[in-house]
């Protein structure tokens, strides 16, 4: 009798062991899951701060070019008035302002979202030279 209650206790134990094995496998598997979901959310933050980034600085190079220009503009507006421009120097004024407004595009207008099609577009591209893996179902979610 005592050896068939010290099977059914080492059975009872080895049921026990395999449940906390199978209990401790799920919960890693979550925890994995969780941390990988924690790293892509990460990454996403990071990307997002650097496109902030990227955005603040060139509204602030904006402003430094929209001054310079108004003063070159100003200063082109009088040389011409009392006639002592040339008329050629309206050139460089031309590439200024174009440097000007492309940096108002990207400030204010709606350049990243051009860039951002342009991305999307390449990434699609079956020529794309870096095979960008597309995520897995469980990503998305």
């Amino acid at each position: 009798m005592g050896s068939y209650m010290s099977s059914i206790g080492s059975s009872v134990a080895n049921t026990m062991v395999e449940k906390q094995k199978e209990a401790q496998a799920e919960m890693q598997e979550k925890m994995v899951k969780k941390q990988q979901e924690n790293m892509i959310k990460g990454q996403e933050r990071m990307k997002r701060m650097q496109i902030v980034t990227q955005v603040a600085i060139a509204r602030e190079r904006f402003w430094w070019f929209a001054g310079f220009d108004s003063l070159l503009t100003l200063g082109l507006v009088g040389a011409t008035v009392k006639k002592k421009a040339h008329p050629a120097i309206i050139f460089p004024w031309l590439a200024i302002t174009l440097v000007t407004g492309y940096q108002w595009d990207f400030a204010y207008g709606n350049k990243l979202d051009r860039i951002n099609k342009i991305q999307q577009d390449i990434e699609k591209e079956d020529h794309w030279y870096v095979p960008i893996d597309e995520p897995s179902k469980e990503e998305k979610k």
